[in-house]
């Protein structure tokens, strides 16, 4: 008769398997933790756009009444009080010179009669998108720009967004 091959001591072998068993739960928890990592980062980008683009518009709206309003929540702006674009964004909310007053040859206000946004983002900054990063506000050409999730300014290219008022 043939030998038979010796067999491996149970005890041995029980380790080694368990051995297998950690390594591969480690590298399947490391795989999920990634995964949800990414998916957190990925709604917290979307969060920002939506946030960012949201903003750009109001402030569009509360600059420029050739910006059209599409829940008419603005219903001054200040390029017609005041007869100028704002020469900073915290010009919408925080009163500027001349104050408002009514012409009694046209009947209508000028001046500063804001604020032309209700500013309810408590304890955010007017001038800045979903990122942290202070927008580029422009009169010529009429724009502002959020230089994105990058925070870089890309020239308007990557993922720069535009809003033009």
């Amino acid at each position: 008769m043939g030998s038979c091959p010796a067999r491996k001591n149970s005890a041995t072998e029980s380790r080694g398997m368990a051995i297998i068993f950690i390594i591969l739960a480690i590298l399947g928890l490391g795989l999920v933790g990634g995964m949800v990592a990414i998916n957190v980062k990925s709604q917290k980008d979307e969060q920002a756009l939506n946030f960012t683009v949201s903003k750009m518009k109001k402030i569009a709206y509360a600059i420029s009444t050739s910006v059209y309003d599409p829940q008419g929540q603005i219903p001054r702006h200040f390029e017609d009080d005041m007869a100028a674009l704002p020469v900073t964004l915290s010009s919408l909310v925080f009163q500027t010179s001349p104050t408002c007053s009514l012409s009694s040859a046209t009947g209508k206000l000028s001046g500063w009669c804001g604020p032309y946004w209700n500013y309810t983002f408590s304890g955010e900054n007017i001038a800045q998108d979903g990122w942290g990063t202070n927008f580029s506000f422009t009169t010529s050409p009429r724009r502002i720009r959020s230089f994105g999730p990058n925070t870089t300014d890309d020239s308007g290219g990557a993922d720069d967004l535009d809003q033009l008022y």
